[in-house]
Parts: structure tokens; C-alpha cells; sequence
């Protein structure tokens, strides 16, 4: 017998000894996992929870998917000898009675051997439903996998990637599903990675390399804002006023990361932008105090300190105020009460938006709770978007006193050595990108100016510009407060004292 012979004999009789000792644990092991399922059943949402806190199965399923997966009772992979010593695994999903389709089991068998041959076992969809529905603009649902043909020209009839996914799944999920059961450290790390490096995955490279840009853009921007709050902080020569003002100063930050975090997550954060909304009404409320402060401003030694009278001094010498549309003619302010209304007016129209702002964030966090949803498209859906002609009117009501207000401190004299119209400016202009601007992109997008309609849906060309904007515009928001708002314009200027001059004019005399 030839060397090569004896490796042949020994080759067949190890793989019928692994055999063998494959069909014995295999056996007992059926026993475990069918006592583990029914361990599982007893834990809600169980199977659901492991899929989303995977590290990489997230990205096969659809929000819709999602929503039918909360149905799920059960999951498993089983393992059945094929022919000429090949092997089909198969995964069932078990569903609890739901309102979009009959088979309590769905289920797909492939073939280990190329070219991976599959079964399915096909969806009795409900009635008025298809499981086209659960597709996404730019991905098929994980349970067309269930209905798919080699020939149906669908993504999940590639048998390959089939018994690449459900091997994946026999492997890493199904032996050890507790381990995904809480998210780990690592698989978060991996899962925010993944999402970063995928956004918008039917754009361009150009789209990807604009996020991470903006990126760093937003962290140039965070340092520039701490620098100029920190200058602030060591020449507090007017506390009253530099204290509101350093709330102010996180404008950029405040409104800048969370668009860039809608960049990254798309049209599911809806929660960031109700933040960034609040985050602009708490500004704008800031700024109105701030400014208020500015026209009580009292000489105090070497410094400067608020003082009331010199606030209703400062506005009772103007006489009145213009309205921003002249039809409504000019506010008077000849009285103390006049001036006193006329601010009282001012902080409620700036503190109704941020009341308004506030209640439409939390409504949006408690709808995004109880109805589950996460996407614009969703909140549009259920009549949400309602609420955007209620922050429209709210946002112009706002936006008119401070344009009236903003009039009545451009008139102050000493107000000018402080650069007050182009401080209300740098707010008002925030007011516009954040309120304005993704309309008129909106507009720009339906119409095709922008993108791609065919590439791009009008929702998300709509979300991605005015966030890639908004990034920007923050940057460039922060180097602006930098001129804005230096640090040393509160100090006050070193009057000299004629008694020196006395003196030296008194030498002169007396050499002379």
C-alpha cells in the first residue's frame, strides 16, 4: 500500500469518526435547544431584542421589518444531512398572530454546496397587505428572503449570500443568543461605526466623504466656541450680561451637532431634530435677556453692573418704536408703564416659542415611545406634521418682536460701540436656516434642482442638504462670534483724569 493511499483511508476514516461524533451532539444538543426555546418564551421581545443588538444582522431589515418582528415568538436553525455528504441549514422564524400574514412559521432551507440551492416556504399575506410593502426606497425587505425564487429577480434570490446570512446566523446567533440579549461595549462601538460608514448608501463615496468633513467642521467649531466662552470667563467685566451671553455662544454647538447627527442617521432622528428645535427656542430666550441687559448697563468702578432705571431710561429716550410693518404704526414709550409693556410683550412673545418648542418635544419623544416610530415619514403619516404649522406661526410670532425689538436697540446710542444690530443678526440668522431653510430646499428638491430624483427621494435630499448646510453654517457661525462678541469690548475705556495734565502743565509754567 502507497503513502498515499494510507492518507486516503486515514482522511475517510477521520471525517466518518467526525461523523459520527457530529450526529451524536447533535442529537443531544437537540434536546437543549428545544427546552432553551421554551426557557426563551417566556422573556418579551426576546428574539427581537438580539437581532437589534447584533453587530451586523441590523442592516438586512427595514423600519417596516422592524414592526412585524415584534410578533416574533421564535427563532431557530436545524441541520439535516443532503446528498454526497452536504448539509442544509434551515431558519424558521415562529409568529405570534399578526395583521400581516397567516403561516404561523415562516422558514428557508439551503444547501451548503455551491451553487446553494433554497426552499422557502412562502407568505400567506393578510388581506389589503404585501410584503413589498415592507420594502424601503433603497432596501428589500428580510422577508422577501421567505417568498424569494432563484428567477423572481429579487436581491434575496442570490443563493449564496442566502447561506452566507443563514449560516451566519446558525453560528453567531442561534449556538449563543444571550450574549446579544443586552448590547455590549463593543457591539455599540461596531454598530455606530457601521452606520457612519453606510449612511446614505445609495449616494455617492462624495456623500460619505461630506459627512465626515462636516464632521470635523462641527469639532473646529466646538473649540472655537469653548475658546471665546473661556475668554469671556477670565475678563467678566460686565457679569450680569457675559454670564446670559454664555449660553448663547453654543449656538454653533447646540444646532450644529445634532444636524450633523441627522447626516448620520437620516430621516430617523426625528428626536435630535425636536432637540435642535428647543436648543434654538432656549437661545433666542437668552439672547432676549441678554439684550436687556445691555441697555441697563451702569459704570461700576472698573467695571459694569445691571441696573433697571438705567433700562427704562435708555428706552423712555427713544419716545416710541417703530412696528415692523408700518401699518401697525409705532409702539409709545412715554410712560414707565409704556416701556414696561413694551419688554413684557417682547419676553412673552420670545417665551411662547420656547413653551410652544418645548411641548412639541416632548409630544414628539412620548409619540416616538408609544407608536414606535422613529422616522419622519412615519410622524407625517400619523398626522404629527400637523404640529409644523403650529411652530411655523409660533416661530413668525417670535421672529416679529424680535425684529421689532432689535429696531428699538439699534436706536440706542451708546448700543452702537457694541455692535448690537449685527448681534441680533447673527440671531435672526439662525432663526432662518433652522426654520426656513429646509423649506425652501424642499421646494428646490421637488422641483430637481438639487439631486437626483430618481436616485434620491425628495425627503432625503431635503434632510441631507439642510443638515450638510446647517454644519456650515455653524462653523461658520463660531468664527463669526469670534469678531461678534470679543471678550474686551465689556471693559471700560480709561478715562484720564484732567488732574495730571493740571500738574504737568504747572511744571512747564514754572521752568519756563
Amino acid at each position: 500500500m502507497s503513502a498515499q493511499e494510507r492518507v486516503n483511508r486515514l482522511l475517510s476514516q477521520k471525517a466518518t469518526e467526525i461523523a459520527e461524533v457530529e450526529t451524536k451532539y447533535s442529537e443531544l444538543l437537540k434536546n437543549e435547544f428545544m427546552t432553551r426555546s421554551l426557557e426563551i418564551k417566556k422573556h418579551p421581545n426576546f428574539w427581537l431584542k438580539v437581532l437589534k443588538n447584533h453587530h451586523t444582522l441590523p442592516r438586512l431589515f427595514t423600519q417596516h421589518d422592524w414592526d412585524l418582528l415584534e410578533y416574533l415568538e421564535d427563532l431557530s436553525v436545524d441541520e439535516f444531512a443532503g446528498r454526497n455528504s452536504s448539509v442544509t441549514y434551515k431558519l424558521t422564524l415562529e409568529f405570534k398572530s399578526n395583521p400581516y400574514f397567516s403561516n404561523p412559521n415562516l422558514w428557508v432551507a439551503v444547501s451548503d454546496e455551491p451553487p446553494h440551492t433554497y426552499t422557502a416556504s412562502g407568505v400567506l399575506v393578510q388581506k389589503d397587505f404585501c410584503v413589498q410593502e415592507l420594502d424601503q426606497e433603497d432596501k428589500q425587505s428580510f422577508f422577501r428572503l421567505f417568498e424569494a425564487s432563484e428567477d423572481s429577480g429579487s436581491f434575496w434570490s442570490q443563493g449564496g449570500f442566502v447561506f452566507e446570512v443563514i449560516y451566519g446566523i446558525k453560528l453567531d446567533l442561534w449556538e449563543d443568543p444571550y450574549k446579544y440579549l443586552e448590547p455590549s461595549e463593543a457591539a455599540t462601538l461596531f454598530f455606530l461605526v457601521s452606520l457612519i460608514m453606510t449612511c446614505y448608501e445609495t449616494d455617492t463615496l462624495g456623500v460619505g466623504g461630506s459627512i465626515w468633513v462636516s464632521g470635523f467642521g462641527m469639532l473646529v467649531s466646538t473649540v472655537l466656541c469653548a475658546k471665546l466662552i473661556f475668554a469671556h470667563y477670565k475678563n467678566l467685566n460686565y457679569p450680569s450680561a457675559q454670564k446670559l451671553l454664555f449660553v448663547v455662544l453654543t449656538a454653533p454647538v447646540l444646532l450644529g451637532w445634532p444636524s450633523w447627527a441627522v447626516l448620520v442617521a437620516g430621516e430617523e432622528a426625528v428626536f435630535l431634530e425636536l432637540l435642535a428645535d428647543t436648543a434654538k427656542a432656549v437661545l433666542s430666550y437668552f439672547f432676549t435677556l441678554y439684550a436687556i441687559c445691555l441697555l441697563g448697563k451702569e459704570l461700576n468702578g472698573d467695571s459694569y453692573k445691571f441696573n433697571p432705571a438705567n433700562l427704562e431710561t435708555s428706552l423712555l429716550e427713544l419716545g416710541s418704536v417703530k412696528h415692523l410693518l408700518k401699518c401697525f404704526g409705532e409702539i409709545k414709550l412715554d410712560s414707565s408703564q409704556a416701556v414696561a409693556s413694551f419688554l413684557k410683550r417682547v419676553k412673552i412673545c420670545v417665551i411662547q416659542y420656547l413653551v410652544v418648542l418645548v411641548l412639541v418635544f416632548v409630544g414628539g419623544v412620548v409619540y416616538i415611545i408609544v407608536d414606535g416610530s422613529s422616522s419622519v415619514g412615519d410622524l407625517e403619516e400619523s398626522g404629527y406634521a400637523g404640529i409644523t404649522a403650529v411652530k411655523l406661526l409660533s416661530t413668525l410670532v417670535a421672529l416679529y418682536h424680535f425684529f421689532t425689538f432689535s429696531g428699538a436697540l439699534k436706536q440706542v446710542p451708546y448700543l452702537d460701540q457694541l455692535n448690537i444690530g449685527t448681534k441680533f443678526t447673527s440671531i435672526k440668522l439662525c432663526f432662518m436656516a433652522t426654520q426656513f431653510q429646509p423649506l425652501v430646499l424642499w421646494v428646490f428638491a421637488t422641483l430637481g434642482l438639487v439631486a437626483d430624483t430618481e436616485v434620491c427621494s425628495v425627503s432625503e435630499t431635503t434632510v441631507f442638504a439642510s443638515n450638510l448646510l446647517m454644519c456650515s453654517e455653524m462653523l461658520a457661525l463660531a468664527f463669526a462670534q469670534v469678531f461678534i462678541y470679543p471678550p474686551l469690548e465689556y471693559k471700560p475705556d480709561t478715562e484720564r483724569s484732567p488732574q495730571p495734565v493740571k500738574e504737568a502743565l504747572n511744571i512747564e509754567t514754572t521752568q519756563l
